[in-house]
């Protein structure tokens, strides 16, 4: 499928978290096409006659620990193609429209995050920022971040500053085939359960000291309740 990248012009900020004029203008599709303008737009590269090993690949899904992979490409059917291509590597997925749904998938549970370049300006890229923030010491969302083929300096220095907010960062250029995006995933993903297997063995050690204190507590109530009776 052909390429085109439109030039921008990209004019220097002072903030260099601040992020820079058009910074994920990507347009793939047919020349015939004109780029509309001011849209960001990435689309899965068309898939070559090759072996698709991923396709037999499944992740284990438990009830508890969610492994779903929250989608966050508002662009044209961008969103709906990685869906698409994450189901078919055994991975559940779901397809946020806006950031509101977003930021409610966050808090109910993923196991990864896949979002657009360009929709991290503004509100959104706080409130990602402060939910990463806020992860227990066990916790590191695993953040696939998929940007366009453009390296101007601010763009770069938004990059850099992105990754330092965000933390646990892959960045893929579009377009992307749907193989290199599906093991991308699926390694976060594996990250991520890995994740959720240290919570519960830190949660299996505290056991013996919670036991101990409540003992403990009850312990203090028998005292204090005979002293009382004396």
């Amino acid at each position: 499928m052909a390429r085109v990248c439109r030039r921008t012009r990209v004019r220097a900020h002072p903030d260099p978290c601040a992020p820079p004029e058009e910074a994920g203008a990507r347009v793939v599709g047919a020349a015939s096409k004109a780029p509309t303008p001011r849209c960001c737009q990435w689309t899965l590269a068309a898939p070559r006659a090759r072996p698709r090993p991923w396709r037999q690949a499944s992740v284990e899904m438990t009830g508890l620990d969610n492994l779903r992979v929250l989608v966050h490409a508002p662009t044209g059917r961008d969103g709906l193609a990685s869906v698409e291509v994450f189901r078919k590597a055994g991975l559940q997925a779901e397809l946020c429209a806006s950031p509101f749904e977003l930021v409610l998938g966050l808090k109910a549970g993923a196991g990864a995050l896949l979002v657009a370049e360009e929709t991290l300006s503004g509100q959104l890229l706080d409130d990602l920022a402060t939910w990463v923030g806020r992860q227990p010491s066990w916790s590191d969302l695993p953040i696939v971040v998929l940007t366009s083929c453009q390296e101007q300096p601010a763009i770069t220095a938004w990059r850099q500053c992105l990754i330092v907010r965000l933390r646990n960062v892959v960045l893929l250029e579009g377009p992307v085939q749907p193989i290199s995006l599906a093991s991308s995933v699926l390694s976060s993903v594996r990250a991520r359960r890995c994740q959720y297997a240290a919570r519960a063995h830190l949660a299996e050690r505290r056991q013996p000291a919670l036991a101990l204190e409540a003992l403990a507590a009850t312990r203090t109530i028998e005292i204090e309740a005979a002293g009382v009776a004396l």
